[in-house]
């Protein structure tokens, strides 16, 4: 089913018969009658941009206010629930743009993966003003540990701690260096 051409138009999960979210990203109101008896007729919600970039409306429901991200209401309505150990991801990793095509779930490890992809990953490997060690040296290290070098020897090779070698060689730092 392509829905890229004609958008479509889905319940909000947990907010049935109240909200709807389209394949284009908007989320609108369905007219409705409030708790004091008044008619409201529906409307697109305008969106909150939170520094992140991220889409945000304001839900109502029995007198309570709920903040909820565009992105995780699209994947909820046409996608499903959200698998355990994932994540709501932007393909394009542009926080705004909330067309179905676009979202996924996934791992924060992909969801990142993506980021160092679309070089849009900041303050990571070399690019950060703590790292003692460029990427390059990361390959080397790797390539030594292969070779079975010591990682003491490389620690001291390389002017970082033994702690450091063993994250590198484990995975716990510079994952996204092969």
């Amino acid at each position: 089913m392509s829905l890229m051409g004609s958008e479509q138009w889905r319940a909000v999960v947990g907010y049935e018969n109240l909200y709807e979210v389209s394949s284009h990203g908007r989320v609108r109101s369905l007219p409705h009658r409030t708790r004091h008896g008044c008619n409201r007729r529906g409307k697109i919600l305008a969106v909150d941009v939170q520094w992140t970039t991220y889409h945000r409306v304001t839900l109502y429901r029995d007198g309570q206010r709920d903040r909820r991200m565009v992105h995780i209401l699209m994947l909820e309505a046409f996608v499903g629930p959200c698998p355990e150990g994932m994540e709501a991801c932007h393909q394009n990793d542009a926080g705004g743009d909330n067309r179905l095509e676009n979202l996924r779930w996934d791992t924060r490890r992909n969801n990142w993966l993506d980021r160092v992809r679309l070089g849009t990953a900041k303050n990571i490997g070399e690019g950060c003003k703590t790292a003692k060690l460029t990427n390059l040296q990361v390959r080397e290290i790797r390539f030594a540990l292969h070779g079975k070098t010591p990682q003491r020897v490389l620690a001291q090779r390389y002017a970082v701690s033994p702690a450091m070698i063993n994250h590198i060689a484990t995975g716990r730092a510079w994952r996204f260096i092969e």
